[in-house]
Parts: C-alpha cells; sequence; structure tokens
C-alpha cells in the first residue's frame, strides 16, 4: 500500500463548455446546412427528408420508429424568379 501514499490529489479538468452564444451559432448552422440540402434536392427534383428518431405505444409496448421530421423552407421565390431567404 506504499504506492498510494505516492499519488496526488488534484482537482479534475473541468468540460468546456460552448458559451450560448456559440450554442445558437452552431445550431443555426447546422440548420442552415439542413436548408442547402432542401435547396439541392429541389434542383435535382427530389424530395428532401430529415428523419426523426420518436416512441410510439403499440398494445402496450413502447418502441423507438423513425418519422420524417417537418422542415420549413426558409426560401420563397417572387414574380421575377429571385430567391428570398429569411433567417
Amino acid at each position: 500500500m506504499s504506492f498510494l501514499k505516492n499519488l496526488k490529489i488534484v482537482a479534475a479538468p473541468s468540460k468546456q463548455l460552448v458559451s450560448p452564444e456559440q450554442h445558437r451559432r452552431n445550431k443555426c448552422v447546422v440548420k442552415l446546412a439542413e436548408q442547402i440540402e432542401m435547396a439541392e434536392a429541389e434542383l435535382a427534383g427530389k424530395t428532401f427528408e430529415r428523419m426523426k428518431r420518436a416512441w410510439v405505444t403499440e398494445n402496450g409496448e413502447r418502441k423507438r420508429v423513425e418519422r420524417p421530421a417537418r422542415i420549413r423552407q426558409w426560401w420563397t421565390k417572387d414574380a421575377a424568379g429571385n430567391v428570398i431567404l429569411r433567417v
């Protein structure tokens, strides 16, 4: 047990938390990337679906299923064909 005497006790390093501002920026970047994927799918003539996981109870048994998430487009087209982006 002499090796225990040689050990030093130090404070555990704290997790570096992201500031609230940086957290919001990260969320905005993820949502913008999603909008870009949606726009590229529309240009290619495909539909874009992001899947989300949800719990469903069937016959008293809970299951985890994947469902398509509802995503709103952040852009519209005006009469001249210009794209208007709302963030």
